[in-house]
C-alpha cells in the first residue's frame, strides 16, 4: 500500500466533487431514480490504458514533410459517461469532500499521538468529468509537440479530464516516519469502512479495462486508425498508430528542458491533424460510451452494492463529523 493519502483514495474517491450533501442524502429518492440515471449514463474514452491494444513498435524511418497544424476547433463529445471508472467514482461525489476531510483528521490525530506533526492536505475538488480524453490545444501542440500541457489522446493519455484525488499535491513524510503514517492510514481505512468500496471499485477497474479492450479491438475503432495511418503516411509520417508515433517521437525528442526538437514537433502537429479529420476521438468516445451504458444495464445488483458501501462509509463520517 502507498503511504500517500492519496493512494488510498486511488480507486476510491471521486473524480470530482462540488459542495453539496452526502450520497445518502442524494439517494432518498429511492432506487428507481437510480436506476433511471443508469439508464441514462454512457461512457467515454480512458488514458492509460488505450495503449494496450494499438502496440508501441517504433518506426526508422524519419519524417519527410510537416503538417500545417489544425484549427482551433476542438472536440464536441456529448454528456455520457466514456469511462466506467468515472461514472463509478461519480457515485461518490457527493460524500468524497467530507470523507476526505475524516480520513486526514484521522492520520492526523494517529501521527499526533506517535509526536508526528502532519498538516492535512485539503481536498482537491473539480467539475466532474465524463470523458477522460479531449484534443490537445492546437498552438500549444504547434509550440510544444507532445510535451503540450493537458495532452491527452486516443493510446498514449497523459490522465483524466479533471483532477483525481489521487493526483493532489502529497504532503511530505520524512523517510524515518513511513511505517508509523503507513499504520495510521491502516487504521483510518478501518474506522472509515472503506475496504468494501475499494473492494468493489477494483472489480469495477479490472472490468473497465476488459470494456476498453474490447472497444480497442472493435471494427470501427480500428477503421479509424487505419484511417489515422493512410493519413500520416500521406503526410511523410509512416506510423500504424499513435501510440507508434509518440513512442517514436521520444527518441527524438532531444534532451533541451521545456523544448522537444521540430523534428518531434512536427510529429505531434501531423498526428493531431489526423485524429482530427478522421475523428479518432469521436469515435473512440462513441464506441465506449456504448459499452459503458450497456455494462451499468446489466450490471445493477453490483452497483447497488457499491452504493450501499459508500453509503455506510458515507453515514459514518456524517454522524461522527457532522
Amino acid at each position: 500500500m502507498s503511504l500517500d493519502l492519496r493512494h488510498e483514495l486511488d480507486d476510491a474517491a471521486a473524480a470530482a466533487s462540488p459542495p453539496g450533501t452526502l450520497v445518502a442524502d442524494a439517494r432518498q429518492a429511492g432506487q428507481r431514480r437510480l436506476r433511471a440515471r443508469r439508464r441514462r449514463t454512457v461512457i467515454g474514452t480512458a488514458a492509460a490504458l488505450v495503449a494496450v491494444a494499438v502496440g508501441i513498435g517504433v518506426l526508422p524511418r524519419p519524417w519527410t514533410q510537416s503538417t500545417s497544424p489544425v484549427s482551433g476547433d476542438t472536440a464536441q463529445f456529448d454528456g455520457r459517461f466514456d469511462d466506467l471508472n468515472l461514472y463509478a467514482d461519480s457515485l461518490r461525489q457527493a460524500g468524497d469532500p467530507s470523507v476526505w476531510a475524516a480520513r486526514e483528521h484521522l492520520v492526523t490525530l494517529c501521527l499526533q499521538a506517535a509526536g508526528i506533526t502532519y498538516q492535512p492536505s485539503p481536498y482537491p475538488g473539480a467539475p466532474v468529468a465524463h470523458s477522460r480524453y479531449t484534443y490537445p490545444a492546437p498552438d500549444a501542440v504547434a509550440r510544444l509537440g507532445y510535451d503540450a500541457p493537458g495532452l491527452s489522446t486516443a493510446d498514449y493519455g497523459a490522465g483524466m479530464a479533471s483532477p483525481n484525488p489521487s493526483t493532489g499535491t502529497p504532503t511530505s513524510i520524512p523517510e524515518s516516519q513511513l511505517k508509523a503514517r503507513d499504520t495510521c492510514n491502516q487504521q483510518a481505512i478501518v474506522w472509515l469502512e472503506q475496504k468494501p468500496v475499494d473492494d468493489i471499485r477494483n472489480s469495477i477497474d479490472q472490468q473497465n479495462q476488459t470494456l476498453m479492450a474490447a472497444v480497442l479491438a472493435s471494427p470501427a475503432y480500428t477503421a479509424a486508425v487505419t484511417a489515422w495511418s493512410t493519413c500520416m503516411n500521406d503526410a511523410g509520417h509512416p506510423f500504424d498508430s499513435p501510440a507508434q508515433a509518440r513512442a517514436y517521437a521520444d527518441t527524438v525528442r532531444g534532451t533541451a528542458a521545456g523544448q522537444p526538437t521540430q523534428a518531434a514537433i512536427d510529429i505531434a502537429v501531423a498526428d493531431y491533424a489526423c485524429e482530427h479529420q478522421v475523428h479518432l476521438l469521436e469515435i473512440l468516445h462513441n464506441e465506449l460510451a456504448a459499452a459503458v451504458s450497456d455494462w451499468i444495464a446489466g450490471h445493477a445488483p453490483l452497483l447497488d452494492q457499491y452504493e450501499t458501501a459508500i453509503r455506510i462509509m458515507d453515514n459514518k463520517v456524517r454522524t461522527q463529523f457532522g
